[in-house]
């Protein structure tokens, strides 16, 4: 089994959104199975947005500025089964065949 978390930065999307919590609507911080839990988010243009530690957590955005932030945290969990039978195929666990109408 594979774990994935997917950290999405999600606005109010209102006109109190300063540009810089507006530029990070959607982005996402990826964490693999296995990896250390970041202590911050940091973004390639902005820097730190973020801080995870239980103490100190929320956004540090407000303290760049002057504002509120009122910007959340979606976590995303993405789980993938890896059963596979002995010819490398991917085993259905199912005894229907698969829908052939959905790719």
């Amino acid at each position: 089994m594979s774990i994935t978390l997917r950290i999405i930065w999600r606005t109010q999307k209102d006109s109190e959104v300063c540009p810089v919590c507006k530029a990070l609507e959607g982005y996402a911080w990826i964490v693999q199975a296995g990896e250390r839990f970041p202590k911050q988010l940091i973004h390639h243009e902005h820097g730190p947005v973020y801080d995870m530690r239980p103490a100190v957590e929320g956004s540090l955005i407000k303290e760049e500025t002057g504002h509120i932030c009122r910007c959340k945290l979606l976590l995303q969990y993405d789980v993938t089964n890896m059963l596979t039978n002995h010819g490398g195929e991917s085993k259905n666990t199912d005894d229907k065949e698969p829908d052939k109408g959905t790719a």
